[in-house]
């Protein structure tokens, strides 16, 4: 907790392999010569303090097991406090969503955290009504709100998502996200491949985006370049 608040504590939301989202990371960061320490790696989230701060939006151009990148906030910060601090032209619009950092976290400890969470958002709300501001707060069934809602509804140009943090101590920890997944990058490369096989080449791009981290000088594999031919001897 001593480093809740560092300028350069970041968090990672881990996709489905989480094993293998965070050894991407290691490796990505240190092919970039990033020094990194890993504060805590769980079910669904990484937390990594770097010497340097780091460009999340040129990071999620190469992670392929990484679906937002954020920064955690001070240890003290309240949901007004993190409202009231954005200031943008016309209305406000936020997000919220809720992750477990630790194992044992029940999905109804999430569900309920969120509309606590939500309802104090409302409440800055009217409060901000009264001072002539406006927000909307963007809303899902899920717990998380997915990288295309984020995008379509521009929450983090227009304001920001909230992201929770919890324990299985019932602790919260804010965070705020910074930039998300190119889903339309992948989504391009799915729709505009020449042909489909429904028996062969059926590997998730976002797989083979990691597996081709992995093979970098640090882990003692050839560098992977733009353009460059890759063998795959299992094929």
């Amino acid at each position: 907790n001593k480093n809740i608040g560092s300028p350069n504590l970041y968090f990672f939301i881990l996709g489905n392999t989480q094993i293998l989202s965070s050894a991407e990371i290691s490796a990505v960061l240190a092919r970039q010569g990033i020094r990194a320490t890993w504060i805590r790696v769980a079910e669904e989230v990484a937390v990594v303090e770097t010497v340097v701060p780091l460009d999340p939006h040129v990071l999620l151009r190469t992670l392929g097991g990484t679906i937002k990148i954020g920064m955690l906030l001070p240890q003290s910060t309240t949901v007004e406090q993190w409202v009231r601090g954005k200031r943008v032209e016309g209305k406000m619009i936020v997000g919220v969503s809720v992750y477990k950092s630790a194992t044992g976290v029940s999905n109804a400890k999430c569900e309920e955290t969120l509309r606590t969470v939500r309802g104090e958002v409302l409440v800055c709300k009217r409060a901000l009504k009264e001072e002539g501001r406006s927000l909307r707060l963007v809303t899902t069934r899920e717990r998380a709100l997915p990288s295309v809602a984020l995008v379509t509804e521009h929450i983090l140009e227009r304001g920001g998502e909230l992201v929770i943090f919890l324990s299985n101590n019932g602790e919260m920890q804010f965070g705020e996200t910074l930039a998300v997944q190119a889903f339309h990058m992948y989504r391009s490369r799915d729709m505009g491949r020449p042909s489909r096989d429904a028996l062969r080449g059926m590997l998730p791009q976002k797989v083979a985006q990691m597996m081709i981290n992995l093979a970098c000088p640090a882990r003692g594999g050839a560098e992977v370049k733009d353009g460059g031919v890759i063998l795959d001897p299992f094929c």
